[in-house]
């Protein structure tokens, strides 16, 4: 990747104030004054930031009995800092701050929010939502073969565009028969179109297309169940609780090959659009135990808990490669489209005291 040194300031004034018009109606109003300045870049042609970005927030609520509302709200809101990754989310992606040839990434955001107490110990919300965003950044890999630092600015090492998001998300709140936590699912549908990639091949004009965190499907499962308050069980004293995560969500899309040519030295691979193909689902089931002594001063907690219970081969990321078939002496080999799978967390179990005073 391009050698890109330099440090920022970024400096924010946030003000928020609620307003309750009756009984029935309230308003929250809200604004953000934010300042992005680069102090020191390595680039001799680069173009310091000097942004000036007013975000207004507002929401109003409306009561419509003892126990459910309904709300509207609109945020605008500027991201300065941007990530250069393998195309996944990793813990090795790079985030670096923009320059005065970058503007500020714009999202505006939309919602439409219903809220409603069940009955004692549930409640649902219900959120309907849409995104618009502008000044996208993606990275430009064909500059890892043209870069030089003397001449280029952070311009052209990105890619630039638009894009939107939009869905529908419940969440069931839970504090009853002794377990604690919220029941989620989420259906939503995100799309960018970025300058110069996704290219129709007609019109090479840039297409809109599903980026790798788009996940039509959601489903988040977050309980504890305190065995010690609902049953009365104890060991040795401590109070005991079983801890239940499970998450699921649609496969991300990727591109895949379509045709493979050979350029005098090697075989090289055309891909598709950037989301022809989702890799498999993601699902992973976690557990916990826990037992806890409450001291006078401090709080002992030995833990047991256990990632992947059903040690589901969750997909990471998919690897392509051509692979020799059998031939005999004389005759052309066939080539295979293969590909490899890296894996995320397998069956893992961990033990461990948490110790508080």
């Amino acid at each position: 990747m391009p050698e890109i040194k330099y440090s920022s300031l970024i400096t924010d004034l946030y003000i928020q104030d609620s307003w309750r018009i009756n009984s029935f109606w309230t308003f929250q109003p809200g604004v953000r004054v934010s300042n992005f300045r680069n102090l020191d870049i390595n680039l001799p042609h680069a173009v310091n930031a000097d942004y000036y970005r007013f975000s207004p927030r507002a929401s109003l609520r409306r009561v419509l009995t003892v126990d459910s509302n309904i709300s509207i709200s609109y945020g605008r809101y500027y991201q300065f800092l941007n990530s250069i990754g393998l195309g996944i989310s990793t813990p090795l992606d790079i985030w670096f701050p923009i320059d005065g040839t970058v503007k500020p990434g714009q999202a505006d955001h939309y919602i439409l929010g219903y809220k409603h107490e069940l009955t004692e110990g549930l409640g649902l919300d219900v959120e309907v939502y849409y995104k618009d965003m502008k000044n996208l950044v993606d990275y430009n890999w064909e500059t890892e073969y043209e870069w030089d630092s003397t001449t280029h600015n952070l311009e052209d090492i990105l890619h630039t565009g638009v894009g939107n998001s939009k869905g529908v998300d419940f969440l069931l709140r839970t504090s009853k028969w002794g377990w604690e936590g919220f029941l989620g699912y989420t259906f939503c549908i995100t799309q960018r179109k970025m300058n110069g990639t996704n290219l129709d091949p007609i019109t090479l004009e840039p297409q809109y297309f599903y980026p790798n965190y788009d996940r039509t499907h959601s489903i988040n499962i977050v309980q504890n169940f305190n065995m010690t308050q609902q049953f009365g069980w104890h060991i040795k004293g401590s109070d005991l609780s079983l801890g239940v995560t499970y998450a699921y969500s649609t496969g991300q899309p990727r591109s895949e090959p379509e045709q493979v040519y050979y350029d005098g030295e090697r075989f090289m691979f055309l891909y598709s659009y950037a989301d022809s193909h989702r890799l498999p689902a993601y699902s992973r089931l976690d557990l916990s135990f826990k037992m806890q002594w409450f001291k006078k001063r401090y709080e002992i907690e030995p833990y047991l808990q256990i990632i992947n219970v059903t040690n589901r081969k969750n997909v990471f990321s998919r690897n392509y490669y051509l692979e020799e078939g059998e031939y005999e002496p004389g005759e052309i080999p066939m080539l295979h489209l293969k590909y490899s799978d890296f894996y995320q967390f397998p069956f893992i179990p961990f033990i461990g005291v948490n110790v508080k005073w």
